[in-house]
């Protein structure tokens, strides 16, 4: 009988040729290092930061 907290999980368990996304960003973040990552993540705080200005700004208005 197999445990079950041995059963690794679904996206990082691919085989073959094909890459799930999740393992493809493992693989880039830890053994590459690669400038799109840092200009997607960049981006993504960026834009939340700017969300969450304007979420802010709105809510004061509305006081």
């Amino acid at each position: 009988m197999q445990r079950r907290d041995a059963v690794p999980p679904a996206p990082f368990s691919s085989v073959g040729l094909s890459a799930t996304l999740p393992r493809q960003f493992w693989y880039e973040t830890s053994k590459q290092i690669s400038p799109v990552i840092a200009v997607v993540s960049t981006c993504l705080f960026v834009f939340i930061s700017i969300l969450i200005a304007v979420a802010d700004r709105l809510r004061r208005r509305s006081i």
